[in-house]
């Protein structure tokens, strides 16, 4: 979720400022990411189960009847080792993984977890809002402190921005306890650009078992009853009334100590309580799962320079080999992601990209649409999402792999926020989001180059403005 502002041409010429004063970092392209990077050839994956390092012996076991299912294995396992190696994180076997569809159904799964913890709560968002979800949950972990249960809530600084302090009181009195995420002081600092270093990561994790993660921020936008309709109102209608489009997941299993120990990190690095044991918060019994799903924790922070989630969408671009979907709200790549999608079309993938018609964050709404004439002409098909505001991020290949999170297709997730993603190895998995890509696709407008290139000239201009300032917005 992006601030608003009705003061376009201030916003642009402030961002311009910050830009002409800070020091931007650029992206790099996959040659420079895998000479950063040991050799891939040869080297073997990192498979864990729980705690449990698997010999190459064991994961060539598992891994192998299911690579067997790509359409090119060896292409699969090569995207797999980049992944592992930009990441730093083994992939994880036995993991149940459910997909949860916009708020009504995600926060009922959340509140049910809730309501059933017995040790300890975590959560970070980058948003949690003083609204009927946010006073609901809010209640509940409030009722679970009384009960005896550890609460701990990370919130970004900027994110809870428009949030009272009454609100944060309310919850630290009844013994939740809070830390805020890189609060900028421009008296104390005069580095102002860090202002751009946010939290954006969603995470909930409930007795270090059940995971809950992907899109969405605790905040009503959510859970808005909405209903496909005939005549589309202004898009701002469409942004205040109707719920938003987003997608999340709950997550059970061994992987679940990665999205422990990344809470930690976190938290440590902004309390002065640290929690040092990390044996204290995982279940001394592991949850053994039916599902067979492979799944590995995709970290960013935004101050290191290792772009692991770029890296993932750039390495996924160039392996596909017979389809890539992607879902994405905020979408302004760079030259180098733009290139691989172009390429991955001409060589014969199925590039299809569903973006949104509608956008709370007009700056990033015409960047994108700027980029639409290269990608057409190229072959990317490219729809535009019409009935809500889409807030969404995923990305499915060759039916056989996907990741969702948190992170956007652009500059701000790339380089600027700590992002939390997960990718999945589980052709199920990959079956059930392709099946919700379709269903999206049902309303959806395609856009056809000739429709794009008929655009007035208000929103060529508006695109040229934009696009300067992808860096940044």
């Amino acid at each position: 979720m992006r601030l608003k502002t009705k003061n376009i041409t201030g916003r642009l010429l402030a961002l311009a400022l910050v830009c002409g004063l800070a020091n931007c970092a650029y992206l790099p392209d996959s040659k420079k990411i895998r000479q950063q990077q040991p050799p891939l050839n040869g080297s073997a994956l990192t498979v864990v189960d729980g705690q449990r390092l698997l010999t190459e012996q064991q994961a060539e076991q598992v891994l192998r009847p299911v690579l067997a299912k790509a359409q090119d294995t060896e292409q699969l396992r090569q995207l797999l080792k980049l992944e592992e190696l930009v990441s730093g994180n083994p992939l994880v076997i036995d993991n149940n993984i459910q997909l949860l569809i916009d708020g009504e159904e995600a926060y009922a799964a959340i509140f049910e977890e809730i309501e059933k913890a017995q040790e300890h709560i975590h959560i970070i968002s980058y948003i949690f809002a003083d609204d009927e979800v946010g006073q609901r949950l809010a209640q509940l972990l409030k009722d679970k402190v009384a009960q005896g249960v550890e609460v701990r809530l990370i919130v970004d600084a900027i994110g809870g921005l428009f949030v009272s302090e009454a609100f944060y009181a309310d919850l630290q009195e009844a013994g939740i306890r809070i830390s805020k995420f890189n609060p900028i002081d421009p008296l104390e600092d005069p580095q102002l650009w860090r202002i751009n270093h946010r939290e954006h990561s969603k995470l909930i994790i409930v007795d270090g078992r059940t995971v809950f993660t992907g899109g969405m921020n605790i905040s009503g936008v959510y859970s808005r009853k909405s209903s496909r309709f005939s005549s589309l109102p202004e898009p701002q209608d469409i942004i205040e009334s109707r719920a938003w489009r987003d997608t999340h997941v709950r997550v059970e299993g061994p992987v679940s100590i990665y999205f422990q120990k990344r809470f930690i990190e976190t938290w440590n690095g902004v309390n002065d309580e640290a929690l040092d044991d990390l044996l204290e918060y995982i279940p001394k019994h592991a949850n053994r799962q039916k599902s067979k799903a492979m799944i590995r924790l995709l970290d960013d922070q935004g101050a290191d320079s290792e772009y692991a989630i770029y890296a993932l969408y750039l390495s996924a671009i160039e392996h596909a080999q017979t389809r890539l979907w992607l879902t994405h709200a905020y979408f302004a790549p760079n030259k180098v992601l733009i290139d691989a999608l172009k390429q991955a079309a001409q060589r014969g993938v199925d590039v299809h990209i569903i973006l949104p018609g509608v956008l709370d964050h007009g700056l990033v709404y015409h960047s994108s649409r700027a980029r639409y004439g290269e990608l057409l002409k190229a072959g990317v098909k490219i729809c535009n999402f019409e009935d809500r505001m889409l807030h969404a991020k995923t990305m499915v290949m060759d039916g056989m792999w996907s990741t969702l999170g948190s992170a956007n297709f652009d500059f701000r997730s790339f380089i600027h926020n700590n992002e939390l993603n997960i990718s999945i190895l589980d052709a199920d998995f990959a079956k059930v989001l392709e099946a919700q890509f379709k269903k999206d696709l049902q309303n959806c407008k395609p856009v056809t180059l000739e429709e794009w290139q008929q655009r007035p000239l208000t929103d060529k201009i508006k695109e040229s403005l934009s696009r300067t300032l992808d860096y940044w917005l």
